[in-house]
């Protein structure tokens, strides 16, 4: 199966279309609603000042969104989307952020059912990079809701992490997050790095099996299903996903990082020098931001 998807689906073909509703000092006017996140609603809107199309996320709870606004504007990353203004009205707060085209690896996996194992790898190690670079700040930031839905792939094929809607500094107590891509310590607010490993691997077996993880319990008392189902991806992937998903924090990849090795390394084959594997498969990219997955 070769992993091409089709430019129609993308988020704003398939978005709920809401009409020009004056918005904000009729400044931003709503061309149709994108999606809802856990601080509020998301809409595709007209900057009629600077004529563009930026994403506009409108919530009853400013504080939650000044405290996402502070989020992204600390983490200036290729992944993230930018901000680029934030205001209050009667109604609440309204967060305008970039506009990112693409089809969400939800809608890609409706579609698809699920990837093959080394596209799947690719988007996972992706996300890994950028969630490094998020947990190796000084003040090191916890996303807490990775999930295929807040996983954008472009058209030119770059993975775009969004909603920050939960996401906040190591060591804060927020206890919120998505059942089944949520680590048990969530619902206790233990969150650290670990915490988005286990999500990340959530996806990824998601992603290699086509099908969702199983709810958890507040508690944490039961895992997501941990079966190989019919052999569809290797065993050495078999074993991180394993890894990543495991219960207690300890027992999960420490860093990463470490995850980020795993992932390339499960892909690589004897007698192939790791460069070499990664520029052959054109997964590695070179730009003035660095050197990364694509």
């Amino acid at each position: 199966m070769t992993f091409q998807p089709s430019i129609s689906g993308y988020a704003n073909n398939t978005a709920e279309r809401e009409g020009a509703v004056p918005l904000m000092e009729d400044r931003y006017h709503i061309l149709y609603k994108l999606g809802d996140g856990n601080t509020g609603s998301v809409y595709a809107v007209e900057d009629c000042r600077l004529h563009r199309t930026v994403a506009v996320k409108a919530g009853v709870s400013p504080e939650r969104l000044r405290a996402e606004a502070a989020v992204l504007m600390a983490v200036v990353h290729p992944a993230f989307p930018m901000v680029y203004d934030y205001g209050e009205t009667q109604e609440g707060g309204y967060l305008v952020m970039e506009y990112v085209e693409g089809k969400t690896l939800y809608c890609i996996l409706k579609e698809w059912e699920r990837l093959p194992e080394e596209k799947a790898v690719q988007l996972a190690a992706a996300l890994a990079e950028a969630l490094s670079f998020l947990h190796r700040r000084t003040c090191p930031v916890i996303h807490r809701d990775i999930k295929p839905a807040n996983i954008i792939i472009q058209p030119n094929g770059r993975t775009r992490l969004i909603d920050f809607g939960t996401a906040s500094l190591k060591g804060e107590d927020v206890r919120a997050g998505t059942a089944g891509y949520a680590a048990p310590e969530q619902w206790n607010g233990g969150s650290d790095e670990r915490t988005d490993i286990f999500g990340l691997g959530a996806v990824l077996q998601e992603m290699v099996t086509g099908r969702s993880p199983g709810l958890l319990s507040n508690s944490g008392e039961e895992n997501i299903n941990m079966r190989n189902h019919g052999g569809m991806y290797s065993k050495k992937l078999e074993k991180i996903i394993r890894k990543c998903l495991q219960t207690e924090k300890a027992d999960r990849f420490g860093s990463m990082e470490e995850l980020l090795f795993a992932l390339r390394h499960s892909q690589w084959k004897r007698g192939q020098s790791f460069p070499q594997y990664y520029m052959e498969k054109n997964i590695i990219r070179t730009s003035k931001e660095g050197i990364g997955l694509l």
